[in-house]
């Protein structure tokens, strides 16, 4: 009789044993729905760029879903820099108005586009590289007085999940910034014409060097005039240059 009980405890006990590996199991496999990836990706048309100092660069985000449950979904945009000062960025529609909240909603199975704006502003001098990354929080749109598994909420009744607090992101996308001086230029003069020494003579024709160094980013036209002046004040009519 006690071989009997002992029997069934023990199958008692493996039977609770393995009921809480069930119930292990289903906690393990709730929470891994609850921190699945976001089924929208981003991606960019460049993932570097140059920018001028006092002006700004635009890149061209595509956001694509592949979700099919949900009528709509909502992507929370967040943009953050490596390192160094975090010069200003926009998230702004294909109209370059500003999305409002920094979110769009992308319709069941579709894409959209975003226009990314960095400027170069406050601690931005030419020289100055970056690197800032951009990624989205999604959540599906919800829809007041929807029922179901669509509607956008836990309750179908308020949006309890934001795009902005939502543990689903997107994967990320890095684009390299680095400033540039638009128009700069130096002009440095030999010490010596080509005679060797800096003494000129009435009647006699002397040869000077310069160098002109072209130290902005974009392709400059120049255009030279010579004046000479005197330092004591005497009269410089009779002298003639040309360059």
């Amino acid at each position: 009789m006690d071989e009997v009980r002992m029997s069934k405890s023990s199958i008692r006990g493996v039977s609770i044993a393995l009921a809480m590996v069930v119930m292990l199991v289903a906690g393990t496999m709730i929470t891994n729905v609850d921190a699945a990836a976001s089924l929208v990706t981003l991606s960019s048309d460049s993932s570097s760029a140059d920018v001028m100092v006092g002006d700004y660069t635009i890149a061209t985000l595509t956001l694509s879903s592949s979700d099919t449950t949900y009528r709509s979904m909502e992507v929370y945009l967040v943009a953050s820099w490596a390192s160094g000062v975090a010069w200003t960025t926009y998230f702004m529609d294909t109209n370059l108005d500003p999305l409002d909240g920094d979110m769009i909603s992308l319709s069941k199975g579709s894409s959209g586009t975003v226009k990314f704006i960095i400027m170069c502003d406050g601690a931005c001098s030419a020289g100055d590289s970056g690197t800032v990354s951009i990624t989205g929080k999604t959540d599906p749109q919800f829809y007041s007085g929807s029922s179901g598994s669509n509607c956008g909420s836990t309750d179908c009744e308020t949006d309890t999940s934001p795009a902005s607090s939502s543990s689903n992101v997107t994967n990320t996308i890095s684009i390299t910034v680095t400033a540039r001086q638009a128009y700069e230029q130096t002009v440095t003069c030999d010490a010596s014409s080509s005679e060797g020494d800096n003494q000129i003579f009435q009647g006699n024709t002397y040869l000077w060097g310069y160098t002109l160094t072209n130290a902005g980013w974009n392709t400059d036209t120049y255009q030279f005039t010579s004046v000479v002046t005197s330092a004591d004040g005497h009269n410089v009519d009779y002298w003639t240059t040309s360059s």
